[in-house]
């Protein structure tokens, strides 16, 4: 394989065969035309939420449509294609990836260019020659135009296979250009399963994976030490704000991973507590936590909110509280675009829980 990025160690992405299974069962349909019509389309973008396996799909992909035999909808595994393919040295196949290989990095006009040069060389056998691009929104504008005049009239044989998960992200003439096909989130059976492989301790497979809502990067996450141990303390945070808003505020403050985990963990309580509002209101004893994300926490969610609706005085003026910072969570979205101080970010977000605590 063939990789035009600057660090080669990201060169070979195994594939899990949990996942691809997952999402190969509903590509099959379209991998199905692609045989009976032995055509290819030039441009494949897979779209769908990070941490969901789309570029170990586009892996996938790539190695069964250069696969010599393709005859059960898989990559052989024995033809001289596969074994290359195995072996990391798949000359037929072209990948794209930032500086740093993950999503977040830029990709450059010079990328383009090499790709350009390598217009006219033969492939193996004839073959078409595969170019990966995943993480296609970190394009700089200069790329964006150098791929989409390669995309205008792709070279003869060559299939582009791209993934992103915002496609509003890309200039809409590239997504034109695209066969589009949005893939699922993993379901959380399956995030249990790999959470297990991964030897995440079993108590705590079934809650990341709820909170992960289909992603096994977030669920992942979720589950190391560090972040695990930050979510009892934001419980903490929830019932003694005045306490515990020093600890939540560094540790969030630290890098970008941190500050992306803390929105994501306060979206979590702030949803079951809105569910547990609307519960509350149609039986005040007793709540349903099946659909809850903190389930390992629900008692002493409940006990907070019951907290709450007395310092609020209803049910109703809780809930709108929770709706507020539902609405403010969602705009501090848009503004991690922007290059602002993560620790006045975090005090504005947290402050209005501690106010009202204090009323």
């Amino acid at each position: 394989m063939t990789n035009l990025s600057a660090d080669p160690t990201h060169l070979q992405t195994e594939p899990s065969e949990t996942v691809i299974q997952y999402h190969r069962d509903a590509l099959l349909g379209m991998m199905q035309e692609w045989t009976s019509s032995h055509r290819f389309p030039p441009v494949l973008l897979l779209t769908g939420q990070p941490g969901i396996g789309k570029r170990e799909v586009i892996h996938f992909l790539a190695r069964w449509i250069l696969c010599e035999k393709r005859e059960s909808l898989t990559a052989c595994g024995q033809c001289f294609s596969c074994e290359q393919s195995k072996n990391g040295h798949q000359v037929n196949v072209i990948e794209i990836l930032s500086d740093s290989g993950e999503e977040g990095g830029s990709l450059k006009i010079e990328q383009f260019r090499e790709l350009k040069a390598s217009i006219g060389l033969g492939t193996h056998g004839g073959q078409n020659k595969v170019i990966l691009i995943p993480y296609v929104e970190g394009l700089t504008p200069q790329a964006s135009n150098s791929l989409l005049k390669l995309l205008e009239e792709p070279p003869a044989g060559w299939i582009f296979l791209l993934t992103t998960h915002d496609t509003t992200l890309l200039l809409p003439t590239l997504v034109s250009r695209c066969q589009t096909f949005r893939l699922k989130p993993l379901k959380n059976e399956i995030l249990t399963t790999l959470l297990a492989q991964h030897g995440v301790p079993s108590e705590r497979q079934w809650i990341c994976s709820k909170l992960a809502q289909g992603s096994l990067k977030r669920a992942l996450v979720f589950a190391e030490d560090e972040v695990w141990e930050q979510r009892q303390l934001f419980m903490q945070f929830l019932r003694a704000p005045q306490r515990y808003l020093q600890p939540v505020m560094e540790w969030g403050s630290q890098n970008p991973q941190n500050f992306e985990t803390l929105i994501d963990l306060l979206e979590h309580f702030n949803s079951d507590l809105i569910r547990w509002s609307a519960s509350h209101e149609l039986n005040p004893h007793e709540f349903n936590t099946e659909a809850w994300l903190n389930i390992d926490l629900a008692e002493a969610l409940d006990e907070y909110a019951s907290s709450m609706v007395k310092v609020m005085g209803s049910v109703s003026l809780a809930r709108q509280f929770w709706m507020n910072q539902a609405e403010r969570l969602a705009q501090l979205r848009i503004e991690l675009m922007a290059p602002l101080n993560r620790k006045i970010l975090i005090q504005d977000l947290l402050f209005p829980w501690l106010e009202v605590k204090n009323l």
